[in-house]
């Protein structure tokens, strides 16, 4: 519903009906049937004065408020952009449109309409946001840093969308049709590994963009990917209470080296030490485990308690900064906690960053700064120290 200049009333239903409503004697004026398929989305009056409606067929149209006339050919939004929801006209004939697919687009009759980002600055503590990324279509699940300047972030609508963080664009997209579940980049950045939640497990070359590697282990999900610092071995943990893990010898060509479990709850957030020979993984219920990467046996804490680790995120959504002297901590709140590194005690002081309202799906150090991605609000947003 939306109000013409003239105090007319003009309203779209669920049939793709527009109606143009007397206010004074609450009678229909006038009458355009059929003008969106599926229905009418959003309504919104522009600068010039005329009415601007979207529909669930994807298209934007231009009409008289007066006799609900229509004033030129529709655009048609393009096939992955989802619904239109909302219309705004901010200035001139620019129009934003806001999809169901939690995509911004803007743009105008004459040229059509683009994706966009839209940046959004604020100070908070020692963090400044400098971009607020649209984000997926649906929940985040995991969030990784490409080098240089890139990131990827993966999604239960089966999309991997990869970011640039100096241009402030997403570079591409790549729809693989089942729910990811977490992700792991190697360290030379040439493979992006992926977990999923049919339980298989795919390797994806990022030069050709193809699928070169791909195994069916369970038939649960798989909760946790991370390839090891040397880059030649993989852990892979699933709901089924096991672990597996795996050494490279292409890129096309794995073998199993360890198998791990039965577990008392499955493993997430795993870790491997700097040097490959050990990974940690805490569970759903709060354990921390030590395993040898050779024989994934367990190890008792004293065998490790000097050993380096790689990132700290054993335990919840946590990172380390590239110069290590910040660790981050993602809540469930959608806050984000900085704290000194290392954290000496349970009482240590913070800086909180605010911006996402639900849980957060993951973090990642893109060069100098922090990318954070929220799982429900499927937002991302860029920091800058």
């Amino acid at each position: 519903m939306c109000f013409a200049g003239s105090g007319d009333v003009i309203t779209g239903d669920s049939n793709g009906t527009l109606t143009l409503w007397d206010p004074t004697t609450y009678k229909a004026k006038k009458q355009a049937h059929v003008v969106h398929h599926g229905g009418v989305f959003a309504l919104c009056i522009s600068k010039k004065g005329t009415l601007l409606s979207a529909g669930k067929d994807r298209t934007i149209a231009e009409w008289e408020t007066t006799d609900l006339v229509r004033r030129r050919r529709p655009v048609e939004l393009p096939d992955d952009a989802g619904v239109p929801r909302v219309l705004l006209n901010p200035v001139g004939d620019k129009i934003i449109v806001g999809t169901s697919r939690n995509t911004l687009y803007s743009g105008d009759f004459e040229t059509g309409f683009e994706e966009i980002v839209d940046p959004t600055i604020h100070n908070v503590e020692k963090f400044q946001t400098i971009l607020a990324f649209p984000g997926d279509a649906e929940d985040v699940t995991s969030c990784v840093a490409l080098k240089p300047n890139h990131f990827v972030t993966t999604s239960a609508d089966g999309c991997l969308r990869c970011y640039n963080s100096s241009t402030k664009r997403r570079e591409w997209r790549r729809t693989l049709g089942e729910s990811v579940t977490c992700a792991s980049v190697n360290p030379s950045g040439s493979l992006l590994a992926l977990g999923f939640a049919t339980g298989t497990w795919k390797v994806m070359d990022l030069s050709s963009m193809e699928i070169v590697f791909e195994q069916t282990g369970s038939s649960q999900a798989v909760t946790a990917i991370q390839f090891a610092p040397s880059g030649d071995l993989i852990f892979v943990a699933t709901k089924e209470l096991f672990a597996t893990i795996f050494r490279f010898e292409t890129p096309q060509r794995l073998y199993q080296t360890a198998r791990i479990g039965p577990l008392s709850s499955f493993a997430i957030f795993p870790d491997w030490d700097v040097n490959s020979q050990y990974i940690r993984a805490n569970s759903t219920i709060g354990h921390i485990y030590h395993w040898s990467a050779i024989n994934g046996e367990l190890v008792d804490h004293a065998t490790v308690r000097d050993v380096e680790w790689v990132t700290g995120n054993c335990i919840t959504i946590v990172c380390r900064s590239p110069s290590k002297d910040l660790l981050v901590v993602g809540r469930d709140n959608g806050s984000v906690r900085l704290y000194d590194c290392p954290v000496q005690s349970t009482k240590a002081g913070f800086h909180a960053l605010c911006g996402h309202t639900h849980a957060i799906a993951g973090l990642a150090y893109v060069g100098n700064d922090l990318v954070t991605a929220g799982i429900i609000d499927s937002s991302i947003f860029q920091w800058h120290s």
